[in-house]
């Protein structure tokens, strides 16, 4: 196999892991895929005249909006703080726009199951913090109707990370739709559990979570 596009898949997998955990690992990590994904833009078999005609369906227009905001802006540096949080971003689909169709599943399968294990991982640390939060001024084992209240849900569920919970929670749509999915691919009592626990934690996650557009994808999704 190409050792070019085994480190492609797997610093697609890094990233998908680190994009629920942390918004900088996530900007760290993309900037990496973005990296080896230039390295193998030259693989994808691709004409000149293809990759011309690519640019116009590529986040290029974005890029031209930005530099309209930076010339009626009043303050360039909060201009160029927030392009630069962005730029790899905006970049993503640009780059991914010359990578083969197989580089690009390829890519797909690998972030995807990468998303669920950060979303396996953002779940545990965020559940446990709320409940250790929650159990500070309560008795131990006790649980009442308080602990969905706004001290222990929406931003206050997600704020340790620093994340908005509605961006936070399409992370968990996503990856519930891949698992949810999973199931149907290959059906065993072994699959079929792990699925359902991980589909629960997700959606205890997303019920803390606590923004009106992801419990109505959730519900689309399932």
């Amino acid at each position: 196999m190409n050792k070019k596009k085994i480190i492609l898949d797997y610093s697609a997998f890094l990233f998908a892991i680190a994009l629920p955990i942390s918004t900088k690992l996530g900007n760290i990590a993309l900037g990496l895929f973005l990296f080896f994904a230039i390295f193998n833009i030259n693989d994808s078999g691709s004409s000149s005249n293809t990759k011309k005609s690519i640019l116009w369906y590529s986040s290029a227009v974005f890029f031209v909006a930005y530099f309209i905001g930076f010339i009626i802006s009043g303050d360039l540096s909060v201009g160029l703080n927030q392009f630069g949080k962005k730029v790899f971003y905006l970049l993503t689909p640009f780059v991914l726009c010359f990578l083969s169709k197989n580089k690009l599943e390829s890519v797909l399968e690998y972030s995807l199951k990468g998303l669920v294990i950060g979303c396996i991982l953002c779940s545990v640390f965020l559940i446990t913090n709320n409940f250790y939060q929650y159990y500070l001024t309560r008795p131990l084992f006790y649980i009442d109707k308080s602990i969905f209240n706004f001290y222990y849900t929406g931003y206050n569920f997600t704020k340790i990370l620093d994340i908005h919970p509605t961006y936070l929670g399409s992370y968990f749509v996503l990856a519930l739709a891949y698992s949810l999915n999973a199931i149907f691919k290959k059906i065993n009592i072994t699959n079929a559990i792990c699925i359902f626990i991980i589909t629960s934690l997700y959606l205890i996650t997303i019920l803390f979570i606590n923004a009106r557009i992801i419990y109505i994808t959730t519900f689309i999704v399932i």
